[in-house]
């Protein structure tokens, strides 16, 4: 119980300083129109503007860069004939988010006329770049619609009463996320090694999915705030720890005294020692003290904690949303459903891999599970100091 207790202190840690927007390549923005008029307000992680910099002059800051590329990538067109974009301009930030305010004026009201907004934003520096947009009705309070966008389907309708395809486009979002993730992969990976059977592997991503929803439903609310350096951190502080329990199972006390030691190399650094870093290295030096069988056990609780991080992380973005009510729906239901399909794609991906090898080479059949889990553990290693460093 002690390692559980200090996990708990761990994740506690996590929800005190605003969220910020997920690594994922994703961006927000939403929309309202009234009369002939049409107004939006994009936002995006300042990060990724940074990408903006093989496209234009980084002199002027982020938000010129914005700017400029939101005035080449946005669109706004009824039939034949655009509206004609009468403002954009920066909307008040928190350092993390940058926010601009775009305006449209259509020729005719876009109640009676199908208008089409067009969002290729970020498609040019990141292919993979999604783009989700929430359409609020001004004639009904609260009512609106979400609807994600992509480089191959980057328009919807400002006048569409319905969107066909919203909750099949947040399930691809899940399922993108799972498998455009290396660092999940990672640990998908590790979790595999560490489970030791299919069964077990499925059971404990399935954790990870309750976990997922939990999190992302309390911060979409904003019932909770997590912080994003101290997730991200963790994530791969999770990846290490899982590859070690796994690769190295008769040598546990000394393999987890080892990685007590890097780990406060790693944290003393970048100076979050408490109590983010104190707890971490409490975990470990706990974790040392378990043997293998109740480290097997403890497989799906700790996926399920790796759940509430990682739903989190993702969450900070989609609060631009504002999502309420059953506009959750779509997003939630949807997102997590592409999450749970993604994962076990993952993990059948993985074990086809290994079964083809053992079939090809079958002297890869006595690879130990060490020399598995050595470049997991060293991947984790190095984007836990990464993280924290930067």
């Amino acid at each position: 119980m002690t390692r559980l207790s200090l996990l708990l202190l761990v994740l506690a840690g996590l929800f005190c300083s605003p969220a910020k927007a997920h690594t994922t390549s994703q961006s927000f923005s939403s929309w309202r129109s009234d009369g002939t008029d049409v107004n939006a307000v994009f936002a995006v992680d300042a990060r990724r503007i940074t990408q903006l910099a093989q496209l234009y002059d980084l002199e002027g800051g982020l938000y010129p860069m914005l700017e400029d590329h939101l005035k080449e990538t946005i669109t706004v067109q009824q039939g034949n004939t655009p509206c004609v974009r009468s403002g954009i301009a920066p909307l008040t930030s928190d350092g993390a988010i940058i926010r601009a305010r775009l305006s449209f004026s259509c020729p005719t009201a876009v109640a009676s006329e199908n208008s089409v907004v067009t969002i290729a934003a970020f498609h040019t520096v990141s292919a993979t770049h999604i783009h989700i947009a929430r359409i609020d009705d001004a004639a009904a309070d609260g009512a609106g619609r979400e609807v994600l966008l992509s480089e191959a389907q980057p328009a919807f309708s400002l006048s569409g009463t319905h969107t066909p395809g919203s909750l099949t486009g947040f399930v691809r979002l899940g399922f993108d996320h799972v498998l455009s993730g290396p660092d999940h992969l990672a640990f998908l990976a590790a979790l595999l090694l560490l489970a030791g059977t299919l069964r077990r592997a499925l059971i404990a991503v399935t954790g990870f999915t309750v976990g997922h929803s939990i999190t992302l439903a309390l911060a979409v609310l904003g019932i909770i705030e997590p912080r994003e350096q101290m997730i991200e951190a963790l994530i791969a502080f999770t990846i290490a720890s899982t590859a070690l329990e796994a690769g190295l199972p008769e040598q546990r006390k000394t393999a987890f005294r080892f990685f007590a030691a890097l780990t406060a190399l790693i944290i003393l650094p970048s100076g979050l020692v408490l109590p983010f870093g104190v707890a971490i290295m409490l975990y470990v030096a706990a974790t040392a003290q378990l043997p293998q069988t109740t480290a097997i056990r403890l497989v799906p609780v700790v996926a399920i904690a790796f759940g509430l991080i990682h739903g989190a992380g993702f969450a900070g973005g989609l609060t631009e949303l504002e999502l309420t009510g059953r506009n959750l729906v779509a997003p939630l239901l949807g997102f997590n459903i592409g999450v749970e399909l993604g994962q076990i794609l993952a993990l059948g991906l993985i074990l086809g891999i290994a079964s083809l090898l053992g079939t090809v080479l079958p002297g890869s059949k006595h690879i130990s599970r060490a020399w598995l889990a050595l470049p997991l553990f060293c991947a984790g290693c190095f984007w836990f100091a990464e993280r924290l460093w930067t």
